[in-house]
């Protein structure tokens, strides 16, 4: 895409059209929207623009081959319409940015939220807490994380959104995995579900969150019967 032609990512107060207000999407990066390998799986392909290797200064002897979800472009750029961008990780900050100067280059790096954005509990283990978050005051009817992990790792849960995990199975082989991911298609069905009116027109986006979740549980129920 043409630079010029390029969507914000984020949108400025000062430049919102009309009289609604804008929703905050966070996205996580790991496993949402990339998989990131330790080492050069046998199916990658420099040539590509879905895969990207790059090695970190502390680390120069490990080699980090990232593998772009499909549709994470179109995405993003189908997104930026409606929501403004940001990103919410618990990478490290020197992998993340390196990572993100490649996946999303239009959300501004100062919407890049890594690892020491991220809060711990007792016992270690990292969780996103949203209101702990620099900018504009906490807004939980129009703030939400799209997350892998999500509600379990957000909080409020009621604000996490759980998209299926991208990443490869145990016990195939790099080829097998590689034709199973390349043909996933999460991205292009959260794209429709959180472009249409029930997310960017509602007044509280808990709402549309509790339902889809009330539904994948209706849904599994039944099929699993």
């Amino acid at each position: 895409m043409n630079e010029v032609n390029r969507p914000p990512y984020f949108t400025k107060p000062q430049e919102y059209v009309g009289n609604n207000q804008r929703k905050t999407l966070l996205l996580d990066m790991d496993e949402t929207l990339v998989y990131c390998y330790l080492g050069r799986p046998k199916f990658f392909g420099a040539s590509s623009e879905d895969f990207y290797s790059f090695r970190l200064d502390d680390e120069p002897e490990v080699e980090y081959c990232a593998f772009k979800r499909p549709g994470v472009d179109r995405f993003l750029q189908r997104c930026a319409e409606y929501y403004d961008l940001c990103i919410l990780t618990a990478g490290d900050e020197l992998y993340a940015k390196t990572l993100l100067r490649w996946l999303t280059p239009s959300i501004p790096e100062s919407r890049w939220y890594c690892r020491d954005f991220c809060a711990q509990d007792a016992n270690g283990i990292r969780y996103k807490d949203l209101s702990s978050l620099p900018g504009p005051p906490f807004d939980p009817r129009n703030t939400l994380l799209l997350d892998d992990s999500a509600p379990g790792i957000v909080v409020p849960a009621t604000n996490g959104l759980s998209i299926p995990r991208f990443a490869p199975q145990a016990g195939r082989s790099d080829e097998e995995n590689y034709e199973r991911m390349r043909r996933d298609s999460a991205l292009d069905t959260f794209g429709n579900m959180l472009c249409k009116a029930k997310f960017t027109s509602c007044s509280d986006v808990r709402t549309p969150i509790r339902e889809f979740y009330e539904y994948m549980e209706n849904w599994t129920r039944q099929n699993i019967a």
